[in-house]
């Protein structure tokens, strides 16, 4: 299998197998037990119902085969049982002592809340079994640092239905042993950090504000996308990772999320793909770069979404404090509504859907043909500039525009104001002139106007401008560490209006306006 093949490698890469040495090829065999009892446990996850997850659980025996060559081998191993049955009692709320003192029980208070924010308010824990993979071990002698992998499963119940649903997590901590008793417990932090990519991460090398990779170029992009198969490969390989396919440590979430994508049936191209270890688009590794491509070329972009916005194999960004940067998929919605979703880094099955503050959803369309590829977000990021004076127009990427008395447009961008300074826009083969607002009953569509000497000496208005989403969006920075603005940029594509159909086409599928063969397009250039 390959996830035995996989196994085999990590093994050999730690220094734990030779091709000579039978009693580590005996070791494989003991992992590979439960490496196939976790492979025959996922592949059929999607189908399985209630507790039935947290039941195949507590019958796999644990892997220990990573103990093997240290002289006490089975003291260590049986210590290890032991205090992954106390901790699992202590989680589920079968104990409520600890016996290993009050550092490690503060570790277990902590992943004991972090399981119960797995599952969603207004339900209660019902059962906690886990089952664990030593990985690697550092023998210093009187003290051994053991690395392990934990495999948890839980159910949950509302108290006002008699369903059960189950979910699961990975965990990796190290068990530092002395005299064949566990002292401490380290290197639990990454645990309880979601995603939250960084610019230095080999996944994720964007832009703060746009990622330099995407754009909206991809015309021909048609599929038909099924969700339950996207579903059931995020339920697969959320704690059992597909050797298919590299992994990015601690930074994994996009990779898997596209991979997931994919299986339901996007297509790649050479904005989104994934052909190799070191051949790959950020769009696809990266938490921002994947929200930008499905934006603007997939699906609809719901920002501050709940759960009534959420469907079954719909992408879900989290901000993460300075960036969106993670992401899970939707794999079920429960008997309450409640989605839940597949992650990876850290790995998450069918989990409480809202981990962070602030989220936003990409909802997938089940078909889309390349002349629609653009058309939902196209009405959330367009809108004709038809308000009157000090009515406020909000646009997809967190643009606002405000007509103003003599000051033509006002821009608002992250929570701070910016004044239209000027307009350009491509002078080829037109000329234009642009009108203020004069007083509050003027609208802003008959306060833009275009003039062009054509051969009839016609005069058209300019009806309706479009502000694209946050690719459009150009940020400068006076101190590029510090992020203090210096201006932005919106560029926009204004649409003829009344104009003579000799001098002008309009494309019905693409939404383009050309004059004279020339696209309309210029930009703001805003200040504060």
């Amino acid at each position: 299998m390959k996830k035995r093949a996989f196994l085999l490698a990590s093994l050999m890469l730690f220094g734990m197998l030779s091709y000579t040495d039978q009693a580590a090829a005996a070791n494989v065999d003991q992992s590979a037990k439960l490496y196939d009892s976790i492979d025959d446990l996922f592949d059929n996850a999607s189908k399985l119902e209630g507790e039935a997850i947290v039941d195949s659980v507590e019958g796999m025996e644990s892997d220990y085969s990573g103990l093997s060559g240290l002289s006490d081998t089975d003291e260590i191993k049986n210590a290890l049982k032991e205090y992954e049955k106390a901790k699992s009692d202590y989680i589920s709320g079968a104990a409520s002592k600890c016996s290993y003192g009050d550092t490690i029980l503060a570790e277990w208070k902590k992943q004991k809340s972090l399981t119960e924010s797995m599952i969603p308010s207004g339900s209660k824990l019902k059962n906690f079994e886990s089952v664990v993979s030593v990985t690697d071990v550092v023998d210093n002698g009187d003290k051994k640092s053991i690395n392990i992998y934990e495999w948890n499963a839980l159910s949950f119940k509302y108290s006002d239905d008699s369903s059960v649903e189950s979910s699961g997590y990975g965990f990796n901590y190290t068990a530092v042993v002395k005299k064949n008793k566990i002292k401490a417990v380290t290197g639990t932090e990454a645990n309880y950090e979601e995603g939250n990519e960084n610019s230095e991460s080999e996944a994720c090398v964007y832009a703060d504000v746009v990622s330099s990779t995407n754009s909206a170029e991809d015309t021909e992009i048609t599929f038909t996308y099924s969700s339950s198969e996207a579903s059931a490969y995020a339920q697969e390989h959320a704690l059992n990772y597909n050797a298919d396919y590299r992994s990015f440590p601690r930074h994994d979430c996009a990779n898997f999320v596209s991979q997931c994508l994919y299986k339901g049936g996007l297509p790649m191209n050479s904005k989104w793909n994934y052909y190799g270890y070191s051949d790959y688009t950020t769009s696809w590794s990266c938490a921002g770069g994947l929200m930008n491509y499905l934006s603007r070329n997939i699906g609809k972009l719901v920002d501050n979404c709940s759960a009534a916005d959420i469907s079954v194999g719909d992408p879900v960004f989290y901000w993460t404090g300075t960036r969106w940067g993670h992401v899970g998929i939707c794999t079920k919605v429960d008997s309450h509504g409640n989605p839940q979703v597949c992650a990876h880094t850290n790995d998450r099955l069918n989990v409480e859907w809202d981990m962070y503050e602030r989220c936003r959803v990409i909802q997938i369309p089940s078909e889309k043909k390349a002349e629609n590829t653009e058309e939902s977000n196209k009405e959330s990021s367009s809108v004709k500039l038809n308000a009157k004076y000090n009515d406020q127009i909000t646009f997809q990427g967190s643009a606002k525009i405000t007509p103003k008395t003599f000051g033509g447009i006002t821009v608002t961008y992250k929570n701070k104001e910016y004044k239209v300074s000027k307009i350009k826009v491509d002078t080829e083969n037109q000329r234009f002139q642009i009108t203020k607002l004069k007083k509050a009953s003027d609208k802003a569509d008959e306060a833009v106007k275009k003039a062009t000497k054509g051969k009839n000496g016609l005069t058209y208005n300019v009806a309706a401008y479009k502000v694209t989403d946050e690719d459009k969006v150009k940020v400068k920075y006076k101190n590029e560490k510090k992020k203090k603005l210096k201006s932005v940029k919106v560029k926009i594509a204004g649409e003829w209006y009344k104009a003579d159909k000799s001098e002008y086409s309009y494309d019905n599928s693409t939404k383009v306006i050309t004059f004279n063969g020339t696209n309309l397009v210029g930009s703001y250039s805003l200040k504060k």
